[in-house]
């Protein structure tokens, strides 16, 4: 019988150790940049990168999944200035055959602009409406059926 309650015991402790450990995803470090795109100071190596494994929180956020197993591309993203005010800018830079899909949300993951289909180029992000503090903007750059992610945080003064 006590050979019975060791096991059971065990078996509980694994059960609940293992519900208890939970994957967080934290907003911090932005790359400072001023109002023409420059660096300024230290770049947070996870943001504005093409290599991204998303949670399934951070997968839900977009309609449509592709392969990422994807021959490497001549791709860059940022957002400009950072910190920034009322607006801000992300340029996405690739081939002309690539779109973009872009999410940003808060760290409720409430999405605060959600973008499909957009060129490369520079888009304009009138803030005014997000909350003060970190957001992040996550994309997604398709191209023949592949697709890179990335993510990158802004913070809003």
């Amino acid at each position: 019988m006590p050979n019975i309650c060791r096991k059971l015991l065990l078996i509980s402790i694994f059960f609940f150790a293992c519900k208890r450990s939970t994957f967080s995803i934290q907003f911090s470090g932005v790359t400072p940049r001023d109002a023409s795109g420059a660096i300024m100071g230290t770049a947070d190596s996870n943001d504005w990168n093409f290599n991204d494994q998303w949670q399934a929180q951070e997968s839900a956020l977009f309609n449509t999944t592709y392969t990422s197993n994807c021959p490497a591309g001549a791709y860059s993203a940022y957002a400009y200035p950072n910190p920034c005010s009322d607006v801000f800018y992300l340029r996405f830079n690739g081939d002309s055959s690539t779109r973009i899909d872009i999410r940003i949300v808060d760290k409720n993951f409430t999405v605060l602009l959600s973008k499909d289909s957009v060129t490369n180029g520079l888009i304009a992000v009138n803030s005014a409406s997000y909350p003060s503090g970190i957001s992040r903007v996550y994309y997604k750059m398709i191209k023949n059926g592949c697709e890179f992610r990335g993510h990158g945080d802004i913070e809003k003064q």
